[in-house]
């Protein structure tokens, strides 16, 4: 077996990838392509993020309620708990 590589120079390389990237743009439709990956990727994961935003939220608002609630019933309860002059 030969193990020759073809060599083409620098403007053969250019000129190939000129015309794969023409033959690309004018035979593919990158548009369509580009709305479809915002319809099946971004969406879903925007959507997941406002998700996890909601829920976050809703975490630290009944954990700020519930310490609240609770700092109040143990100053209640130190209240009570002294004598009474």
């Amino acid at each position: 077996m030969d193990d020759r590589r073809l060599d083409i120079p620098w403007w053969g390389k250019m000129l190939l990838g000129g015309i794969g990237i023409f033959l690309i743009w004018k035979f593919t439709p990158i548009l369509q392509i580009l709305q479809l990956t915002f319809y099946i990727v971004l969406i879903p994961l925007l959507l997941l993020a406002a998700i996890g935003l909601v829920g976050r939220g809703a975490v630290e608002g009944f954990t700020g309620g519930f310490a609240a609630t609770m700092e109040a019933a143990r100053h209640r309860a130190e209240e009570l708990a002294q004598p009474q002059q």
